[in-house]
């Protein structure tokens, strides 16, 4: 009888680790009211910090107002960098009309890339937030978050102050 119960305690045990495991898993803020509040259009509380390419050094910040340029083997820079607020509402309008909140930004892809790009995107608004995190090391991005990036690139590139940065001295390979 012992030898029985031995087996069940093991087997209850794993299934509660499973379901614990699960719900924080599944426990996405992604569906929440909370969310569908962060991305209305034409607010212009949206804040938002995204990071993109080798290491995710790049960095547009509109918590600090501050945009930070990879200089690869130098010190990277930060200079003050903010958005208009049709800059802001245009971005909160690309992220709802591609629905990245909702979505997984990557597909597994046998292809290693070597350097590759790292992404990273915080959404907040009233204290609520979304983070998504990508990258192209061996995942194929999403064309959503491909658009996404490339909206966010030309913004960033059309910015006086982003002009007269200095360009880094050497790259990756």
């Amino acid at each position: 009888m012992k030898s029985m119960k031995k087996p069940i305690l093991v087997l209850a045990l794993g299934i509660v680790v499973l379901f614990i495991a699960t719900s924080f898993i599944w426990k996405s803020p992604v569906n929440s009211p909370e969310t569908k509040k962060i991305i209305k259009n034409g607010d212009n509380s949206l804040q938002f910090i995204f990071k993109y390419g080798v290491g995710a050094q790049n960095e547009l910040n509109t918590f600090n107002g501050t945009f930070t340029k990879d200089m690869v083997t130098d010190p990277s820079i930060t200079i003050p960098m903010k958005l208009t607020e049709s800059e802001l509402s245009s971005i909160s309008q690309k992220i709802k009309e591609l629905g990245l909140l909702e979505k997984d930004p990557t597909i597994i892809s046998p292809v290693k890339r070597i350097p590759c790009s790292s992404y990273y995107l915080k959404v907040n608004e009233n204290s609520k937030e979304i983070t998504k995190e990508w990258n192209d090391c061996s995942n194929d991005v999403k064309g959503e978050f491909t658009t996404f990036s490339e909206f966010i690139y030309s913004i960033i590139n059309s910015k006086e102050e982003y002009k007269n940065l200095p360009q880094p001295k050497s790259g990756y390979m």
